[in-house]
């Protein structure tokens, strides 16, 4: 079922790559197949819900006092509310992936472009992160 949900997060990490930006047609459609695949798995949803709700205020936090893009707070709600199940199990597993998917870009990118002023697209680094998740689930 987890091969539903990759064309639209490849349409993502892609377009964050190529533009800075992530479309909201591409959300709602991450969204829809996401709550196919959460409803499959089973998750509890009052858990979710809560654990999305306080991804939500943290990214919201980043966005406004850092330059956290707004795109990738909607993917990261949208993922702890669907994609993610609320145990710190995961969540360990999910930050402990995405710091090294996004270390490792940042290192690439500066080495490429021999520049750190470029913004870092985090939209790659959550899909590869989420993606190795549930390989290893």
């Amino acid at each position: 079922m987890f091969l539903i949900l990759a064309p639209a997060l490849t349409w993502i990490a892609i377009s964050d790559l190529r533009f800075h930006r992530i479309p909201n047609r591409a959300l709602v459609c991450l969204a829809m197949l996401s709550l196919i695949y959460s409803a499959q798995v089973g998750y509890i949803w009052q858990n979710q819900f809560l654990v999305a709700c306080g991804a939500l205020c943290g990214g919201l936090l980043l966005w406004r006092f850092s330059s956290l893009g707004m795109g990738d707070v909607k993917l990261i709600f949208l993922m702890a509310l669907f994609l993610i199940p609320a145990s710190v199990d995961s969540y360990c597993s999910f930050l402990a992936f995405f710091s090294i998917f996004a270390l490792i870009h940042l290192v690439t990118q500066a080495l490429i472009l021999r520049s750190m002023r470029n913004p870092l697209p985090l939209a790659p680094s959550l899909v590869l992160a989420i993606i190795w998740l549930a390989y290893l689930k």
